[in-house]
């Protein structure tokens, strides 16, 4: 284009230069000195009248008389203009047709210039490309959705897994102190076994018949058992581990304190009454504290796999949104530069009236009365069609009717 503009090609001759100076280089040395002239004659007479008025005052006479001087005014420039127009008609014609060659390259309303269709085969193409990302938009969000459900699926199943396995580990503990608590003078060796024998490994078969109650909407069955297969296996090793530690320490802790509730049992059956009494409210209160640890030690547990599973979630949700937004960037970067607008088309007058309760509604009321007179219908459609593409919010009303239009933009720079 820049070569074309330096170096335009020879075209057909469009006017007859000497002809064009020629006519205006005569109106220039006839035409203008002679207009000039009568237009001083005109001005000084005229002012001569003005001044006459502004000292001696308006009267019928002075009436006619400036009456007489715009007759000749009307004269005058119908002279001057006479005079003139062979060399004006010749430079409006220079200007139409410059003008003419320039509007071919410029925008115009009725959309016939050579610029207008390379700008509607512009428009189409870049509609082609906005219709193209918002399929992709549409894709990567769906993928998004979905791994963020995965997310979601896998911190349930955590969660459920850890509330039944501290659950089952609490209760094992629990039957370790009930065995404790059984103990009689007569039972000790009968109570040493059971509690020896108290489980310290979690069945992995039952681990594996863990199934949570889960309601997916983007992921099918199998890939959700899949999951729930996954997690159940990662996390039996760490609980399974866990469960181990915890009987292990239970049961140690409780076979060492036998001997003393022993010698304790044999107390309270040598106690006279009060002391009896005294002894045996001081082993509930042992019992009582020992449950309520029981019960500290699953809440607390609770907590700490909450804060565990938590953390988990935002870390894939943040690696998740991270990923999307990178698509969506380069999704943008490949759909090329344009413009999205929302126009309306009102086919009833009923469409009308609900334009105007919009925009009573949404900006009209907030005007005084005289601003709010002033506004235009075609002004209140503009503004609907901006606040539609900025918020999303639309006229529901069937008689308007809203419409997509891309438009390419024209940049100094791909």
């Amino acid at each position: 284009m820049s070569e074309i503009a330096e170096n335009p090609p020879v075209t057909q001759e469009l006017i007859k230069v000497e002809e064009v100076t020629n006519v205006i280089l005569s109106g220039l040395k006839t035409a203008l000195p002679y207009n000039q002239k009568l237009n001083n004659l005109a001005v000084s007479e005229i002012d001569a009248a003005l001044t006459t008025i502004e000292g001696e005052g308006m009267s019928d006479e002075l009436d006619l008389h400036l009456n007489g001087l715009q007759l000749k005014c009307k004269k005058a420039v119908g002279v001057m203009q006479e005079k003139r127009m062979p060399g004006t008609q010749m430079m409006d014609k220079t200007i139409s047709i410059f003008t003419g060659l320039e509007n071919d390259l410029k925008p115009s309303k009725t959309g016939k210039t050579r610029y207008d269709k390379i700008q509607a085969l512009r428009d189409q193409w870049a509609t082609k490309k906005a219709n193209d990302k918002r399929i992709a938009d549409e894709k990567i969000l769906k993928e998004q959705n979905i791994e963020k459900e995965k997310i979601s699926i896998r911190a349930d199943i955590q969660t459920y897994i850890r509330k039944i396995f501290n659950e089952k580990l609490a209760a094992f503990k629990t039957s370790v102190q009930t065995k404790y608590n059984s103990l009689t003078i007569d039972t000790l060796a009968e109570v040493t076994e059971k509690i020896n024998q108290s489980p310290i490994l979690y069945p992995i078969d039952a681990f594996r018949k863990l199934e949570p109650s889960l309601f997916p909407v983007y992921l099918d069955k199998e890939t959700v058992d899949k999951i729930v297969y996954e997690e159940r296996e990662a996390l039996y090793d760490e609980l399974s581990a866990m469960f181990r530690e915890n009987m292990e320490v239970e049961k140690s802790t409780t076979l060492e304190l036998l001997p003393s509730r022993m010698n304790e049992l044999k107390a309270i059956a040598k106690a006279g009454a009060e002391d009896k009494k005294r002894l045996e409210a001081e082993a509930e209160t042992r019992r009582i504290a020992n449950e309520n640890r029981l019960k500290l030690e699953q809440a607390e547990q609770a907590k700490k796999d909450a804060t565990v599973i938590q953390g988990n979630v935002n870390m894939a949700t943040a690696s998740t949104l991270f990923d999307t937004t990178a698509k969506l960037a380069e999704v943008k970067e490949a759909s090329g530069k344009s413009k999205v607008a929302e126009k309306i088309t009102i086919t009833s007058t009923e469409g009308c009236g609900a334009l105007y309760l919009f925009y009573f509604e949404k900006e009209g009321k907030g005007l005084s009365v005289e601003d709010l007179l002033k506004k235009t219908g075609i002004q209140m459609k503009a503004f609907a069609e901006k606040h539609a593409l900025k918020t999303g919010e639309k006229i529901d009303n069937p008689a308007v009717i809203y419409d997509e239009e891309v438009k390419a933009v024209t940049s100094k720079t791909v």
